[in-house]
C-alpha cells in the first residue's frame, strides 16, 4: 500500500471514532435528560396534552418532534418516551 492509501485509512479511522464518541455521549445526554424530564412530567400531564380534542394533540407532538432537526435522534428518543401503554395521542 502507499503512504497516501494508508493515511487515508488513518484519517478515516481517526474520524470514525470521534464521531463514535461525540454521538454515544450525545446520546447519553439525551437519554438521560429525556429520563429526568419523565420523573416530573407524569404520564397523565402528557396524556392531557396530547389527547386534546379536534387533533390538537398530533399538531403539538408533530411540532414537539420536529425540534430541532439538527439531531435526528431527538425526535425519536422523545417519541420513545411518550409511546408506553395507556398513552391516547390524539383521541
Amino acid at each position: 500500500m502507499s503512504p497516501e492509501t494508508i493515511q487515508m485509512f488513518e484519517d478515516a479511522l481517526g474520524m470514525f471514532a470521534f464521531l463514535a464518541v461525540e454521538l454515544t455521549l450525545l446520546f447519553l445526554a439525551i437519554s438521560y435528560l429525556v429520563g429526568v424530564l419523565q420523573e416530573f412530567i407524569t404520564p397523565e400531564k402528557i396524556q392531557s396534552i396530547l389527547s386534546s380534542r379536534k387533533g390538537k394533540g398530533y399538531v403539538i407532538a408533530a411540532l414537539l418532534g420536529q425540534s430541532p432537526p439538527s439531531v435526528p435522534a431527538r425526535p425519536f428518543l422523545f417519541l420513545r418516551g411518550c409511546c408506553v401503554p395507556g398513552l391516547a395521542l390524539g383521541r
